[in-house]
C-alpha cells in the first residue's frame, strides 16, 4: 500500500510534540547520530577520503561515537576507549566484565555503555571513571540512545529500560515479548522499539506504557527502527532461513525483504516497498540462517537503505568461516510515497566475502551529497562508489562498523581477520 505522507507529517508531528536531544553540529554522540537514528550529518564531507590515523582496539564491532573532539568504542575484552579525535592519542581506557559489542552514547558529561556483562555503565567523559552503573538481569546487546534527561536501552532480560542519565535513578522497564537487539529510536513523547520476536513497540516516553504494538513477521537481529517527521521506517525479512539458532542446519526456501513506513502516532501502514522474492540456498556444508540485517538512513525526502539478503555460516563472529554473503544491497526509496528510486544488487560483493557495517549493522551515515557504509563511500546522485574505506574492492575484507561523522573526519573500526583498528579519515568539503 503506498500513502502520500507530505501532507501528513505536519499533522502527526504536531499531535506526537516532536522534541529531544540535538546533538552539536560537530558531534556524533551516539548510534546513527540522533535518537531518530536518522544517520545524517550536519557536516557536509565530499571526497577525496585520505586516513588521518589509526588507534589499536583489539576485536571490536561496536560503532564509535564522538562528542566535544573525543571519539569513544568498545571491543570484545569489555574495554571501552576514548581517543582524541585529532591525532588519534589515548586520553583514557575503561574496563568492564563482559564484551562492549554496541555503541556508547554522550550526553550530560558521561558516556554511557551497556556491557555483555548485564551493566549498563555511566562512564565520567573527562576521567574515564564509572559514575554511576545499573545491574539488568542478562547481557545487553543494544546502543543506547539520551532524549533530554533519560538514557533508553534494552537487555535480554526482554525489557527495555529508562534511566535518568545524570543519576542513574531508574525510571521506569518494560517487559517486551523477547529480547532486545539493536537500539530504540526516539521522536516526540514516543519510543520505537524493535524486538527479536519481529514485534515494533511504540512506548509512551515518560512512562514506558505501550501505546500500540505490531507483529512485523520478521525475526530481528542487530536491525533498529528510524523515526523522522512522525514516520517510523523498518527494513525487515519476512522469514529467515534455517531454523532456530546459529548452528542450525539450514533449508532452502524464499526470503522477502521489504521496507516499511509506518504512522508514528498509530502504527497504520503507510506505505510498504521493496518485497524481491530471493531463493535462498544456503550451502548445507557451512550451515547458517539469514537475516535482513539494516537501520533505515532517513533524510528530509529519501530514505537510503544498506542490507544482507541471505548468507551461509555458522559463527559470523568468525569471518574464515563465513561461506558467502550476498550483500549489501543499497536502495535509494522516496520517503513520502515508498517509490524506488534505486536498487543496486550486491554493491558490494567480493569473490563470497563481504565489505559492510557490522556492529552499527548495516548502517550508513550520510553528509551532504555522500552515503558513508559497507567500506565505501557513495555519490546518492549517482550510485556510484567514490570512496573506500581501508581495503580496496580488490583486496577482499575489512569489514566495517557503521561510520560516525564529526569535526571534518569520519570515524569506524575496521573489522577482519586479527585486530580491529578505530581509524579515522579525512574528507574534503561537500559543496
Amino acid at each position: 500500500m503506498h500513502t502520500n505522507v507530505l501532507g501528513l507529517r505536519l499533522l502527526i508531528a504536531a499531535g506526537l510534540g516532536l522534541c529531544g536531544t540535538k546533538a552539536a553540529a560537530d558531534d556524533w554522540p551516539m548510534f546513527m547520530h540522533d535518537p531518530g537514528h536518522t544517520g545524517v550529518s550536519e557536516e557536509r564531507l565530499a571526497p577525496p577520503v585520505w586516513q588521518a590515523w589509526e588507534f589499536p582496539l583489539g576485536q571490536s564491532s561496536a560503532a564509535p561515537v564522538a562528542a566535544k573532539g573525543i571519539v569513544y568504542a568498545g571491543n570484545w575484552a569489555g574495554e571501552v576507549f576514548a581517543v582524541e579525535a585529532t591525532g588519534g592519542k589515548l586520553k583514557w581506557k575503561f574496563k568492564t566484565r563482559g564484551p562492549v559489542c554496541y555503541a556508547a552514547t554522550v550526553a550530560h558529561g558521561r558516556v554511557g555503555v551497556g556491557s555483555a556483562d548485564g551493566t549498563f555503565y555511566a562512564i565520567d567523559a573527562d576521567s574515564g571513571r564509572v559514575a554511576w552503573q545499573y545491574q539488568t538481569g542478562d547481557q545487553i546487546w543494544t546502543s543506547p540512545i539520551v532524549v533530554d534527561d533519560t538514557v533508553y536501552f534494552g537487555s535480554n532480560d526482554r525489557y527495555c529500560y529508562a534511566l535518568d542519565m545524570p543519576s542513574g535513578d531508574p525510571i521506569w522497564k518494560r517487559e517486551l515479548d523477547t529480547r532486545m537487539h539493536g537500539s530504540p529510536a526516539a521522536e516526540g513523547d514516543r519510543l520505537f522499539v524493535l524486538s527479536h520476536g519481529g514485534i515494533l513497540y511504540a512506548l509512551d516516553r515518560k512512562s514506558g506504557a505501550i501505546v500500540w504494538k505490531k507483529d512485523t513477521g520478521a525475526e530481528i537481529f542487530n536491525a533498529s527502527p528510524s523515526v523522522r517527521g512522525g514516520v517510523v521506517y523498518v527494513a525487515l525479512s519476512s522469514r529467515r532461513l534455517g531454523e532456530e539458532g546459529f548452528g542450525s542446519e539450514p533449508t532452502a526456501g524464499l526470503l522477502e525483504y521489504t521496507l516499511r513506513a509506518l504512522r508514528a502516532q498509530d502504527g497504520s501502514l503507510l506505505w510498504e516497498t521493496g518485497g524481491g522474492v530471493l531463493v535462498g540456498e544456503v550451502s548445507s556444508e557451512k550451515g547458517g540462517s539469514s537475516f535482513y540485517w539494516a537501520t533505515p538512513t532517513v533524510s528530509a525526502d529519501t530514505v537510503f537503505v544498506q542490507g544482507t539478503e541471505r548468507g551461509g555460516y555458522r559463527n559470523f563472529w568468525n569471518v574464515s568461516e563465513i561461506k558467502y554473503l550476498r550483500w549489501p544491497h543499497f536502495y535509494v526509496v522516496d520517503s513520502a510515497t515508498g517509490k524506488l528510486r534505486v536498487k543496486k544488487d550486491n554493491f558490494f560483493a567480493l569473490h563470497g566475502r563481504m565489505m559492510n557495517p557490522t556492529g552499527g549493522w548495516c548502517a550508513a551515515a550520510l553528509t551532504g551529497h555522500y552515503l558513508v557504509g559497507c567500506g565505501g563511500v557513495i555519490d546518492v546522485r549517482s550510485a556510484k562508489l567514490v570512496g573506500h574505506l581501508g581495503a580496496r574492492s580488490n583486496e577482499g575484507n575489512p569489514i566495517t562498523t557503521a561510520a560516525a561523522i564529526s569535526e571534518g573526519k569520519l570515524f569506524i573500526v575496521r573489522m577482519g581477520h586479527g585486530q580491529h583498528p578505530l581509524v579515522a579519515y579525512e574528507m574534503g568539503k561537500d559543496k
